[in-house]
């Protein structure tokens, strides 16, 4: 009979101990909790944009930060270069950059050791052909515009676009509407044509 006690006993306090430890684990972790909601701070998710080269040697990108950063290929290194943009777009040949900044202002630069241009319009999104002499782009109101290089004019150009690219030929230039719709035209002269969605 005693034996049966103090077994009786000690389990008892092996479960007293078990459950206190348990009651510890839980008001830490309730602890921790708490300082992490309450130390936790509203961060909008990052927003990076990369654009590169037709033969891969220059790389342009913008992080959440809206700042530019240009590399040499594979193998270079992140340089920071002056300015802000929250997205880009970088000719086949490498030497024509196009931006646009938070205000939708649109930047032009000549090359990585060029200087930022501001160019006339608004838009929110670019993209540049080959050697920079097809420009197009889209703005707040999805409106699609059309500049033949640095020194032409923006065209309107029919449609509704939030996204474009434009191929290293000018040619074949592809966008996407507000409600996710695929578009295809054969160069300014061309016609919107719907294409089937992924």
């Amino acid at each position: 009979m005693k034996g049966d006690c103090d077994g009786t006993v000690v389990s008892r306090i092996l479960f007293d101990i078990f459950i206190k430890v348990c009651f510890v684990h839980t008001f830490l972790l309730t602890i921790l909790l708490l300082f992490f909601c309450f130390n936790y701070k509203d961060v909008k998710p990052t927003s990076k944009w990369v654009c590169v080269s037709a033969d891969g040697q220059h790389v342009w990108g913008v992080n959440e930060n809206d700042e530019i950063y240009y590399r040499f290929g594979k193998d270079g290194k992140w340089e920071k270069i002056d300015g802000r943009l929250t997205q880009i777009s970088v000719s086949a040949d490498g030497q024509h950059v196009w931006g646009v900044n938070e205000n939708d202002e649109i930047y032009y630069r000549f090359g990585k050791n060029g200087k930022w241009e501001k160019i006339d319009g608004r838009l929110t999104h670019i993209s540049v052909s080959d050697f920079g002499q097809h420009v197009w782009g889209v703005n707040e109101n999805d409106e699609i515009y059309y500049r033949f290089g640095k020194d032409g004019k923006w065209e309107k150009i029919d449609g509704r676009l939030t996204q474009i690219s434009v191929s290293a030929d000018g040619q074949h230039v592809w966008g996407v509407n507000k409600d996710d719709d695929i578009f295809y035209r054969f160069g300014k002269n061309g016609k919107w044509e719907k294409k089937d969605g992924i």
